[in-house]
Order: structure tokens, then sequence, then C-alpha cells
């Protein structure tokens, strides 16, 4: 099944693996440690609650149309439950056929994660690519691909604060070995610099195309170059200043004609109808925030670049 071409960028194919019992052991952003304490105690982390949240999540996914490989694997570490950092998957438009790409995790305590996911994708995958190369690349760097001008694009982030004392997830090299690979797969890729948090998808999405058809990210601009995405065609949405306190509640998952987004960031939800982005459904999700877990990170998405119809020929060169 998910090694046929599909037919639009209407089709889509999710995989999920289900959150370990102790996912409140893994890593976390510094500035969340210190979020999880009020009054001096510890905010309480309930494992049933974040499950709920997980199966939400699911549940809006196939609302929106997609199908859903459900795994469950990497049960014995903590942070196996947020698999996006640990693959990505593009159709070849040289090849003709979906590609896994096994992706290296920038921080040594979740590479155990790494075996099993390309394990459970062969299933699934005829062309599984192991990471080859050096240095580090996370999925949570890495936005969903796009027609841009008829070519289809990746972007995505590298950390400009090295030395900000938060691990860094994608690096130089990385990011130069990802670029020779989807590359050759007939895409370009453009590097967006950001800092002050863990991951390009902390800080924004891409949100599909706005009323006039433009292709379109929510970010927080305070973080990142947003002209990267500028200077390519892409619409940004940037924070108003009275939105920053809700800057989690940017991170979003696009399926077909849904836009699915977090409950409880009012300011979000109001800029993004102000917009013209009327098709929101929500997700409760406040266990795995605390955990700096988005809905992205929960997911590994196959999908044509958006922007693809049945019509468009199958190579780009």
């Amino acid at each position: 099944m998910t090694n046929e071409l599909c037919g639009d960028e209407k089709d889509a194919v999710v995989i999920m693996n289900v959150i370990p019992r102790t996912f409140a052991d893994g890593i976390v952003h510094p500035h969340e440690k210190k979020r999880r304490v009020a009054n001096g105690h510890i905010v309480s982390i309930e494992y049933g609650a974040a499950l709920h949240e997980w199966g939400a999540l699911s549940t809006r996914l196939l609302d929106a149309g997609a199908k859903i490989i459900s795994w469950n694997i990497n049960q014995d570490l903590p942070d196996g439950g947020f698999i996006q950092d640990n693959g990505y998957i593009l159709w070849d438009f040289v090849d003709k056929h979906w590609k896994f790409i096994g992706l290296r995790m920038g921080t040594p305590a979740r590479r155990a994660e790494e075996r099993a996911v390309l394990v459970s994708a062969t299933e699934h995958f005829e062309d599984v690519l192991p990471w080859d190369g050096p240095g580090c690349i996370e999925g949570g760097d890495i936005y969903p691909s796009v027609l841009l001008e008829g070519t289809p694009t990746v972007f995505v982030g590298l950390r400009t604060d090295v030395d900000s004392g938060i691990s860094v997830r994608t690096d130089g090299a990385g990011l130069e070995r990802f670029t020779e690979i989807v590359r050759a797969m007939g895409y370009d890729v453009v590097t967006v610099p950001f800092w002050d948090t863990l991951h390009l998808t902390s800080i924004g999405s891409f949100i599909g195309s706005d009323p006039g058809g433009i292709p379109t990210v929510l970010i927080d601009a305070t973080r990142c170059d947003v002209r990267a995405f500028q200077e390519h065609g892409v619409r940004v949405i940037d924070l108003p200043p009275d939105a920053h306190a809700d800057a989690w509640g940017v991170n979003a998952i696009r399926i077909n004609d849904s836009l699915i987004v977090q409950k409880g960031y009012a300011s979000i939800e109001a800029l993004l109808r102000s917009e013209g982005f009327e098709d929101l459904t929500f997700v409760p999700w406040t266990q795995l925030r605390m955990v700096d877990g988005s809905l992205t990170c929960c997911c590994i998405i196959q999908t044509m670049p958006s922007g693809w119809n049945k019509g468009m020929a199958l190579e780009f060169r």
C-alpha cells in the first residue's frame, strides 16, 4: 500500500507509536522543567490522560481522512512515542516510489530508538534508508514538503544559538547529508535559521494554503529568520505581541481540509480565523505538552507535497 503513488496531496498516511508509560521521564527543554513546578510542588503528569490525548489526535487524523499505521515499539524508552524525530517519508520523483529516511538523533540517549523504527518501517516500505552519514538531524526540524513554482521543496531548521545550553538536535553535517539524499530524489532544500527553542516545529508549522492559494506557515518570527520562507514565496503569519504567551499553540497538522490544532490557545485560534483559516479541529493537549511534546512530535506523515495534484508529471528535472 505505502509503496504506491498517492493520487494527490489529500492521500495521507500517518505513522504513530504508542506513548510509553515512562514518557514523563523523557528529555525536556530546561524551561519546561521549570514549568512543571507550581508553588514549589511538582505538577502531576498522568499516563492515562496522556494516552487519551494521543488517542484523540489519532481520531482527529482519521476524521480528516488520514490512514493510521499504529506501532507499539520502544516502550522501554521514555521518548519513544515522539516518533517524528526518527524518520521522514518522501516520494522519490526520480525512482518513482516512496522512501523512508531514517534520521539520526541529536541526543545520544535517544539513539536506542532508531533500530526498532527502521525494522518496523521495513514492514511498510520497500525502500528504507538507514542514516549513513555524519552529524545528526531530527524530524522535528523538518517541515512537510511543498510545491513552490513547480519544484518540490523541503524546509529544514538549523539552530544558530548552539552555545545556549539547549541540546542541538540538527547540526550542519546532518543537514548537508539530508540535503544530498533528498536532492537526489528531485527536491530542493531550504535552510531556516532559528534559535531559543528545541526544534523548528516548536515555534511554527506549515498550515497549508491560505484562501488565495499561497503556501503558508504560522510561526513565532522572534525566534527564526522568516526570510527563508518569504524569499521562496511562502506566506508567513507571525504572532502578534498579545499571542506570544500562546506560542506553543502554533504547532499544528494539516491533513486534507482540516487544520488540527491544540485546544486552549484562544489567541492562536482567533489569529487563524482572522487570516481565513476556518477549518480548525481541536485536540486536548496538556500532559504531553509538559514533556515538550507537540502534535507533530507524535507523527511521521506520508503525503505528496502540498499543492500536488493527479495531473502533474512525476518528474521535476
